[in-house]
């Protein structure tokens, strides 16, 4: 299958997620960035990833923290996984799970739609509890 076809399912695919269940989409545009800003909690960078899971899309990440002063001030790194099938995010999620037991305090994991949230690297405590606060509040679980 050509690249320009598999972008065009794909473009598809994401203008038909928001016709159904609020559960089978995935984040909008700056839905995160903004309940975020909302809290508080400033996106000091962000960017892209290629996702290593099955069924992922490209992943992206958000360096947090309160104040974007410095580079050494991120107090946490947020990245949100987008999958096309709910099987797919959940094996995900399993995954992920199973490696956060080898890092414990390090590693919060959550389902928003149909994306994987994993946030990492935390430095506060505070910051983080506001973060998942504030992607629950959005639905994430």
């Amino acid at each position: 299958m050509s690249r320009s076809w598999l972008a065009a399912v794909g473009l598809a695919a994401v203008a038909f997620a928001g016709c159904g269940p609020s559960n089978t989409s995935t984040p909008s545009e700056g839905q995160i960035e903004s309940a975020l800003e909302a809290r508080g909690i400033h996106v000091c960078n962000s960017g892209t990833a290629p996702s290593h899971y099955h069924g992922a899309g490209t992943a992206q990440w958000y360096a947090l923290s309160h104040s974007c002063s410095s580079s050494s001030t991120r107090e946490a790194i947020v990245g949100v996984i987008p999958f096309d099938k709910k099987v797919d995010r959940n094996s995900a999620f399993r995954q992920t799970l199973y490696g956060a037991r080898r890092v414990p305090n390090n590693i919060v994991v959550l389902t928003f739609k149909n994306s994987l949230v994993v946030m990492t690297h935390i430095k506060n405590r505070h910051l983080s509890q506001q973060t998942i606060g504030q992607l629950k509040s959005l639905g994430a679980k």
